[in-house]
């Protein structure tokens, strides 16, 4: 079978807890894989351990990455512009700027406003 996997080691954050972290090695196809719970709850594929030396799992994170296949990485963005937009309306309620006409300031609220909570509701 394929799908027949060694457990080569296994880490947590404390000695009590669940595994979080694992290299899996498949010994009929050779390779080697670090999985983490993390990933595997957002249904993420295994990370493949080309260098033996470090532990390859262990990244920084991609503040600027380019995911839209990950429902996740929608909601932070949506977020994101939402939060953004809140912030503009907040400053034209609070502080408009200086040359700014009522009407305009207004609308600019009115229309920050609505599109962030209707991003948020999204």
């Amino acid at each position: 079978d394929d799908n027949v996997f060694e457990v080569t080691q296994q880490s947590s954050p404390f000695g009590f807890c669940h595994p979080t972290h694992a290299r899996l090695y498949f010994p009929k196809s050779g390779r080697d894989f670090h999985w983490n719970a993390r990933r595997h709850r957002k249904l993420r594929h295994l990370q493949e351990v080309t260098d033996t030396t470090t532990d390859a799992g262990r990244k920084s994170p991609l503040f600027l990455s380019w995911e839209p296949h990950i429902v996740t990485w929608w909601n932070v963005w949506i977020g994101f512009v939402a939060n953004t937009l809140w912030v503009v309306n907040g400053i034209y309620c609070t502080f408009p700027p200086a040359g700014t006409s009522d009407a305009a300031a207004v609308n600019i609220m009115f229309a920050t406003g609505v599109v962030g909570a209707f991003m948020f509701i999204v």
